[in-house]
């Protein structure tokens, strides 16, 4: 993997936990692990050891992201659920104001001819 997209995406997702508690990236690197690594972590087709960790590491914090993105929709759309709910009880009560207020008129009316006549 590039070391510029490794270094962006340790950044974004370095020191994070998911939803499970579990650190999403860990990003730690020890400097004397970098120098074992050497040429002894190569395996046949050219590609160190460590790569393949990183990629383990990288898709793992993936997962982690993409579960709490998932999770942060679900609650979104549970969010805009109970916003509707909220409107129709608001409008509901609206309407039900609307009908007091008309029959106080209306009482209102009829208390003024009753007087003037």
């Amino acid at each position: 993997m590039d070391d510029g997209l490794w270094t962006i995406l340790s950044d974004a997702f370095g020191g994070r936990v998911d939803i499970s508690g579990e650190v999403l990236l860990d990003s730690a690197v020890d400097e004397d692990e970098d120098e074992e690594v050497g040429s002894a972590s190569f395996k046949d087709d050219g590609t160190p050891t460590q790569k393949h960790a990183r990629v383990a590491q990288l898709a793992a914090a993936l997962q982690g992201g993409m579960e709490a993105i998932a999770a942060s929709l679900g609650s979104r759309l549970s969010s805009e659920d109970q916003m509707r709910s909220l409107t129709a009880s608001l409008q509901q009560q609206h309407e039900e104001t609307r009908r007091i207020q008309e029959m106080q008129l209306q009482l209102l009316r009829e208390l003024l001819v009753q007087r003037h006549d």
